[in-house]
């Protein structure tokens, strides 16, 4: 499963004094929406009623687990076309790639 977050905090946790230590990542998670019609990337928007957001559900995640992969997110509208009360107009692009040069 492929889950996208922005890190709120990181701290090393230790299961007991002396003990083998883990880094741990606090996210705000960001929800899934499906893919762009027009350019493939995955859309997300920031929800906190969705279920890694929920009061009382774990936020955390061990670095460890996460895949190392920049990525940008680009407002899904960003010349403003769509009406304010549009669903996608506060949804995100997840941008992870860059495009090849032979691509073009």
């Amino acid at each position: 499963m492929t889950a996208y977050a922005t890190i709120k905090r990181l701290f090393v946790h230790e299961m007991y004094p002396g003990g083998p230590s883990r880094v741990v990542v606090e996210g705000r998670w960001l929800e899934p929406m499906g893919r762009c019609e027009v350019a493939g990337t995955t859309l997300v928007k920031h929800n906190k009623y969705y279920g890694f957001n929920l009061p009382g559900r774990p936020s955390f995640t061990f670095l460890n687990t996460c895949c190392e992969m920049p990525v940008a997110l680009w407002p899904h509208d960003p010349a403003g076309i769509l009406p304010s009360d549009h669903p996608r107009k506060k949804w995100y692009d997840i941008i992870d790639r860059n495009q090849n040069q032979h691509d073009l």
